[in-house]
């Protein structure tokens, strides 16, 4: 089950973000055209599907007004699992238990 939301980097309306947004069993999330929520949903379907993880790192921020250019795709995400980071089109996910069980070991 998906816990919290911890960064979004650099892919769609999320150049960005920084939080602990803790999410529940049953979440709504609404807003105008072009707030996010399209981009939220890739961010949660791109965990079950490694091709689909490709293609979110595709929805890559668009370069600022200013010049800036925007920073590389990440994201974390904390599950029931352990944790979730995408970066570079890459899942990497780590347990909790098996931190827990390094920190036994020493």
């Amino acid at each position: 089950m998906l816990l919290s939301l911890k960064k979004i980097y650099g892919i769609g309306k999320y150049a960005h973000f920084d939080g602990n947004v803790e999410l529940s069993k049953n979440q709504v999330f609404f807003g105008f055209n072009g707030s996010g929520k399209s981009t939220l949903s890739d961010i949660f379907y791109s965990l079950s599907d490694e091709e689909h993880c490709n293609r979110l790192m595709e929805r890559k921020t668009l370069q600022k007004e200013n010049g800036d250019l925007p920073e590389n795709p990440q994201i974390k995400i904390e599950t029931s699992d352990g944790m979730f980071w995408i970066q570079s089109g890459i899942i990497t996910k780590i347990y909790m238990y098996l931190m827990i069980s390094i920190l036994q070991i020493m």
